[in-house]
């Protein structure tokens, strides 16, 4: 049976008397350079000291004055700083750069401060998540918990890039915050949601890319740079925080959604601090990047309630017991990984993640089939133009965050698709998925686009999870090197991790496409730079079948798993 979430004390709301006995305080804290950020502490009322609860973001300090009153109501003495360049803090703003000093330095001040009681917490979403990864493994003892949400998996990785390509809401992040403050959004500026769309597409699909900042009325040096640094070297290398998270030792509370584009952060970071065996808790749910439910309207209304109501859990609910379990010694009754599974739409607990599974792998036929047993040697072609990229017709916003959409409505003849028999048993899978597509270009360079989708009997194909490769780092993102044309080679695609539910008389089904529109950039295939690129090359893409052709790999949890109770 489906274990429900534990019962979790609600955060009290703020109200005038709470914050007329809540004290704010601007403060200075030093940096081992010289440099003193700029930031709020709030003082709850009566006789401390307090456990400490610490914030540093790039988003404006000031913007979190409700989430201070709120701890502050609860016993915690509560600090939001601004990062080093980013609005009252001095410095130089160079993502990814301070943050394994500026955060030790941060917390160890705050762990000294007169009202603290010398434990501290840290929390926070996006980069002032990633920035609690980066300072962890550096921190002071005085660190005894972390709360991350919505953190990317790594720099380059998946901060701007996934699979080589450009995540261009990682673009679109980058010019908005490229400067000590962040840049009023025009697209954002009396407009229809569908003109905004128009616009953002406007600017970031014209070419160059890299003149999309001139394009948007602002340039961004920030833009042009992560667009130069195209492959993984020494800038991105000098950025990175996933290699050295094993070396951290501080109970984290990793939270994400299904349709988040920074979503594998969560799980790499909850597995590289040790999983559940090193403290760690995973809470992936119903959510986008804002922890609010993501277009839901190609499901089947049913499904579309189950998503909404699931999604009004609010994971700030969950933060509080975590620090009040780690600060305070309130017992805890969290399970070590709570995940939402997609296809059954409920709410699962686990002692770990992954679950044990097994891996099988179903072979892509040259006839569309996609089963277990191996296909006969054949091929399936298309033709693709840089020109005419697919898109995905559902999305009503530009840049494109991922959603269950209906890939369906956007059948054309330069996406191949793949599709089983009925399944006759429910498929439970639950891990990573990847794709082992064995294929061939005319081009120099070009893009496989891989989406993993659950076909219903009515014949929506809904979305599960999709993922890209850039043929050129088919060897590594360190080691660009371009396609011999018609020479058939391996190119493995990650599409993440998931946990789905294929249901009996569902059909699995696989696409494959060199584009999509919104998600990615799209790939001019002309081997060329990429960022400066302007001419698009017309080729085609050949996906080989055979005893040792195209397949899909899929960890297949036993349906047991979604019985498990604590």
């Amino acid at each position: 049976m489906t274990t429900p979430p534990a019962p979790i004390a609600p955060l009290r709301a703020s109200n005038d008397s709470a914050h007329e006995s809540v004290a704010c305080t601007t403060v200075r804290v030093p940096m081992p350079d010289g440099v003193e950020l700029v930031g709020d502490l709030y003082i709850p009322p009566g006789a401390g000291p307090w456990p400490a609860v610490l914030t540093r973001t790039p988003y404006e300090a000031a913007d979190l004055h409700e989430r201070g009153h709120m701890y502050a109501a609860h016993g915690y003495l509560f600090l939001v700083v601004d990062v080093r360049g980013r609005y009252r803090s001095p410095g130089q703003w160079d993502p990814m750069i301070h943050e394994t000093v500026d955060g030790p330095a941060t917390i160890a001040w705050l762990a000294a401060h007169p009202s603290c009681d010398g434990r501290v917490a840290t929390r926070g979403a996006s980069y002032s998540g990633a920035n609690q990864l980066m300072a962890a493994p550096h921190a002071p003892s005085a660190l005894k918990a972390m709360s991350v949400r919505s953190a990317p998996a790594d720099a380059f990785e998946n901060v701007p890039f996934q699979g080589g390509a450009y995540e261009l809401s990682d673009l679109d992040w980058a010019w908005e915050n490229s400067g000590r403050t962040s840049l009023y959004d025009p697209l954002e500026a009396e407009m229809d949601d569908a003109s905004r769309a128009a616009s953002a597409r406007a600017a970031l699909t014209a070419r160059p890319l890299i003149d999309a900042d001139l394009r948007l009325g602002v340039r961004s040096e920030l833009l042009r740079t992560w667009m130069q640094h195209w492959k993984l070297d020494k800038y991105w290398e000098r950025r990175a925080w996933l290699p050295a998270l094993t070396a951290a030792r501080v109970p984290a509370l990793h939270v994400s959604g299904w349709w988040d584009n920074n979503a594998r952060g969560s799980v790499l970071a909850f597995q590289a601090m040790g999983g559940a065996a090193g403290g760690q808790r995973l809470l992936i749910g119903p959510w986008d990047h804002s922890m609010i439910a993501p277009q839901v309207t190609d499901l089947p209304e049913h499904e579309q309630a189950l998503v909404l109501r699931a999604a009004w859990r609010k994971p700030a609910t969950d933060e509080l017991a975590w620090f009040e379990h780690h600060l305070k010694g309130q017992p805890n009754r969290l399970a070590p990984v709570e995940v939402f599974v997609t296809g059954d739409w409920n709410w699962h607990e686990w002692p770990d993640w992954p679950l044990p599974a097994e891996t099988q792998d179903w072979h892509l036929g040259a006839d569309g089939s996609i089963a277990q047993k191996r296909a006969k040697r054949g091929e399936r072609s298309y033709d693709f133009d840089p020109a005419r990229p697919n898109t995905i017709s559902s999305a009503t916003t530009f840049p494109i965050e991922p959603f269950p959409y209906n890939t369906a409505l956007d059948e054309r003849d330069d996406v191949l698709v793949y599709r089983s028999t009925p399944l006759d048993d429910e498929l439970f899978v639950a891990g990573d998925v990847s794709a082992a597509i064995v294929g061939s270009s005319t081009a120099l360079d070009c893009d496989w686009v891989v989406r993993l989708v659950d076909e219903y009997p009515d014949g929506r194909a809904i979305c599960v999870r999709d993922g890209i490769l850039r043929s050129r780092f088919r060897r590594g993102f360190a080691r660009p090197r371009l396609l011999t044309p018609g020479r058939k080679e391996t190119f493995n695609v990650n599409l993440w991790h998931i946990a789905h539910r294929f249901r009996a008389g569902h059909r699995l089904r696989v696409e494959i496409a060199s584009s999509a529109l919104g998600r990615w950039d799209v790939n001019l295939q002309d081997g060329g730079d990429l960022a400066t690129a302007t001419t698009p090359v017309v080729s085609r893409q050949t996906v080989h079948s055979g005893p040792r052709g195209s397949h899909l790999r899929l960890p297949v949890a036993a349906g047991a798993a979604l019985a498990w109770e604590r």
